[in-house]
């Protein structure tokens, strides 16, 4: 495997990339991007003292019994991808913090979670979820 392709990019003609994020695009939607989203809807953010994360709407996650069940359904979903899928995701309430894969993050996050989400996540959150994973 080469270079990176951002190694060819001219760093005074573009935004800086954040040094929390690997400069590998796989890994960068993957696990990052898995990561916030996850931070997200687990309302583990710090915030402000007049703010409450009780409020949240958009942290369907708090809740271990709503996380546990996400991730049985995308377990159960593994038999149905197609085979040119690299890794199915695996049940991210069990191992997306040991030996997640990056592709499986990506699958869950930009497949799975869009189907997955909806009803679960209130519907302003999911449709401005959607629009991010369609702008990709």
């Amino acid at each position: 495997m080469g270079p990176s392709i951002l190694l060819g990019l001219q760093p005074e003609l573009i935004q800086g990339i954040p040094e929390v994020f690997s400069s590998e695009m796989m890994h960068l939607s993957g696990a990052n991007m898995a990561a916030l989203w996850l931070d997200l809807w687990h309302s583990k953010f710090d915030c402000a003292p007049t703010d409450n994360q009780a409020n949240w709407d958009w942290a369907i996650f708090k809740d271990i019994a709503t996380w546990e069940a996400h991730g049985c359904a995308i377990a159960a979903c593994r038999m149905y991808l197609p085979g040119l899928f690299d890794v199915a995701p695996h049940d991210p309430s069990l191992h997306a913090n040991s030996w997640y894969k990056a592709t499986e993050y990506i699958t869950w996050i930009y497949s799975l979670c869009l189907a997955l989400l909806y009803g679960i996540l209130p519907e302003c959150f999911w449709r401005n979820f959607c629009k991010f994973v369609a702008s990709l």
